[in-house]
C-alpha cells in the first residue's frame, strides 16, 4: 500500500492487487466468478486491518467492485466504477457484433478467453498485441508516450 497525501492534508493509502490469473498472481483452474474474487480482496483488505475502506473498479474491475458493494456494503465507504458494461443492469453489446468499430473495440473479450492459446499466439509477438491493444483505438493513436508504452509493455511480458 502506498500512502498519499490528498490537498485537504488527509492520508490516505492506495493499493493495487491483481486478481486471480492476472499478471504474477496465482492462476486456479476455478473461482474467476466476480463474487470469489470479491471475497479474495475482502480476505486482502481484512488481512491490511482495514475492515472499511473506498474502492474503484475500472474495466473488469467493475464487475467485481459492482459485486462487492452489493454483498457487504457495510465494507465499502465509497465507490467509484466505470469503463465497463454490468451485465443484467445495462444492456449488453452482442457477442460478436457487426459494426468493426464495436468489434475492434471488444475483440479481446473472446480472445482471453481461449485457454492455453492466447499467450503462445502473443509471446515473441508482443509489438504487435500491445500497439494495437493499448497503442491505437478506432483508427486513433491514444495519446500515452511511446516510454510510457514501452514501460506497460515490458511489465506485462515479464509475467509470462
Amino acid at each position: 500500500m502506498a500512502r498519499c497525501d490528498a490537498a485537504a492534508g488527509q492520508e490516505f493509502h492506495a493499493g493495487r492487487p491483481r486478481s486471480r490469473g492476472l499478471g504474477i498472481s496465482d492462476k486456479p483452474d476455478r473461482g474467476y466468478d466476480k463474487g470469489t474474487i470479491g471475497r479474495d480482496l475482502f480476505g486482502l483488505m481484512t488481512a491490511l486491518g482495514w475492515e472499511r475502506f473506498a474502492m474503484v473498479g475500472h474495466d473488469c474491475g467493475m464487475w467485481v467492485g459492482y459485486a462487492m458493494a452489493a454483498d457487504q456494503p457495510e465494507r465499502i465507504a465509497r465507490i467509484a466504477l466505470g469503463e465497463a458494461i454490468i451485465p443484467g443492469v445495462a444492456v449488453s453489446p452482442p457477442l460478436i457484433p457487426d459494426e468493426l468499430p464495436l468489434n475492434d473495440f471488444l475483440w479481446h473479450n473472446n480472445f482471453f478467453r481461449v485457454r492455453a492459446v492466447t499467450e503462445e499466439l502473443v509471446v515473441g509477438r508482443e509489438d504487435i498485441f500491445f500497439d494495437f491493444d493499448q497503442g491505437v483505438f478506432d483508427g486513433r493513436r491514444l495519446p500515452f508516450a511511446d516510454a510510457d508504452l514501452d514501460r506497460h509493455r515490458g511489465a506485462l511480458c515479464s509475467c509470462y
